[in-house]
């Protein structure tokens, strides 16, 4: 989100439909707890239109790989 919030366009992939949508995790102590997803901390921050959100199954190029970045232009330079 840093870099969609500076500007940037971002393709987000996700593997995790609970990190994706968002929804119930489990807490310590038994409880239960509301997690927000992706999709909606976007909107709420109002960077949903510079984030494409790709939800993906498997491993990917990466193999066990947890990110890749890649730095291009920011949308205010082009």
């Amino acid at each position: 989100m840093p870099l969609a919030d500076a500007g940037y366009r971002v393709i987000a992939i996700e593997r995790d439909p609970l990190a994706l949508h968002g929804g119930e995790v489990q807490l310590p102590g038994d409880r239960t707890g509301h997690a927000m997803g992706l999709i909606e901390r976007l909107t709420q921050e109002g960077l949903h239109d510079r984030v494409q959100v790709a939800y993906r199954t498997g491993s990917g190029v990466g193999g066990d790989s947890v990110g890749s970045w890649a730095v291009g232009q920011s949308s205010a330079a082009a």
